[in-house]
């Protein structure tokens, strides 16, 4: 398989070492990737740096709190480490909230049958994500569904229309946090080959060419401070949201009834949620989970409110944090979360990307400490695109 996030501009498969790192919004996760022609990519190092946060912060120290934790994945993974000096590239996604993203859709009629050309998209591209603010960096600017003649079309490129119906995916970041992540990642490697993406984008690549996916469904994107949905529909993007809702709540919920600091709190909340009992059970007798799940019903249906969303697909695909991954899916399941929240009309179908897919796309080596398995599967399942088509 071609893992075509890692091409070259020329097309060609890149081969070797891949420094891979996903920067979310309360932890840096970081892996070394090793790609060869004709075999699947090999993670030959993973590491995932959290960091909290028991009350609101300025956005100097949040960014100041992530940029430290880069430098320990850095250090972690290129320590004395011969990788340093052969990584071929470096592949940077980041999560909500650290960059903005939006549907642009452009309508085009003409009065003659005019072929669809990639320099033609190209330049629908450029005029519609012109002049965006200068204190920002495009990071994508991608088509992500076309309709020629009011029929939808995968791939439009050699074909005639008079109506074109475009719809493009794009992300900016704020200039100044994008330089500094880079600078510090450049300390630590030769290469200056950095390639930058959005894990909405990502994810939706992942499950369009590595699952079969349905033509409506929905991301469900957790991270520590935020969870961010994606909803499908007709194989196209048709919405995007941020909730300032994460799995961080959990945790600081835990700490207050167990009167204890966060991070005594995070670890022993790891240890408990994989033990082999009934979730209400382990965890007072949902008294805590009823507590968060009230707040996540409120969290929602604010922001749903505000973006007059009515209802989402019901097949959801979970990613992100492995560590709480069984609170997740159980406060999903809860009738007051997909009905109530997240307006689906029935139990939803629930799937937990990177505990599904990484181990059959990706090859554990035996250099992975256990300690980081977890972290390899809720960092870079959604970073990897593959290509069905063999080299």
């Amino acid at each position: 398989m071609a893992w075509s996030f890692f091409k070259k501009h020329d097309d060609s498969l890149i081969t070797g070492p891949v420094l891979i790192l996903d920067i979310r919004s309360s932890s840096v996760g970081g892996a070394i990737v090793e790609f060869s022609k004709h075999k699947s990519p090999v993670v030959i190092r993973t590491f995932r740096e959290h960091y909290f946060f028991d009350s609101a912060i300025e956005p100097e120290t949040f960014f100041g709190r992530a940029e430290s934790a880069l430098k320990t994945v850095l250090d972690t993974l290129l320590h004395k480490d011969a990788y340093n000096k052969s990584i071929t590239s470096i592949e940077i996604f980041f999560g909500a909230p650290w960059y903005q993203s939006s549907i642009v859709n452009t309508k085009i009629e003409q009065t003659e049958p005019t072929e669809c050309t990639a320099e033609f998209i190209e330049n629908i591209i450029k005029k519609d994500t012109a002049g965006s603010e200068a204190e920002n960096a495009r990071l994508e600017r991608e088509l992500v569904s076309t309709l020629l003649n009011g029929y939808r079309i995968k791939n439009p490129i050699g074909k005639k229309a008079t109506y074109f119906d475009f719809s493009f995916f794009t992300s900016i970041i704020a200039k100044e946090s994008l330089d500094n992540f880079v600078k510090v990642v450049c300390k630590y490697v030769r290469t200056k080959t950095v390639h930058v993406h959005t894990h909405p984008y990502a994810m939706f690549k992942v499950l369009n060419e590595i699952l079969h996916v349905p033509n409506h469904y929905s991301i469900l994107d957790v991270s520590g401070e935020m969870l961010e949905i994606s909803i499908i529909k007709d194989d196209h993007f048709h919405k995007i949201i941020s909730i300032p809702f994460g799995s961080h709540h959990f945790v600081r919920a835990y700490a207050k009834l167990l009167t204890t600091d966060f991070k005594s709190a995070f670890i022993k909340l790891k240890n408990i949620v994989h033990a082999d009992t009934d979730m209400n059970a382990k965890l007072n007798q949902g008294w805590f989970l009823k507590e968060v799940q009230a707040d996540m019903v409120q969290a929602i249906q604010k922001v749903f409110a505000e973006n007059k969303i009515e209802l989402i697909p019901n097949v959801i695909f979970v990613t992100g944090d492995e560590e709480v991954k069984e609170i997740i899916l159980y406060l999903l399941n809860q009738v007051e979360i997909y009905a109530g929240a997240l307006k689906i009309n029935r139990k939803p179908d629930l799937q937990f990307v990177a505990s599904d897919i990484l181990k059959d796309y990706c090859t554990q080596s035996s250099k992975n400490h256990p300690d980081h398995q977890l972290s390899a599967e809720a960092t870079f399942v959604e970073l990897l695109r593959v290509d069905k088509q063999k080299i």
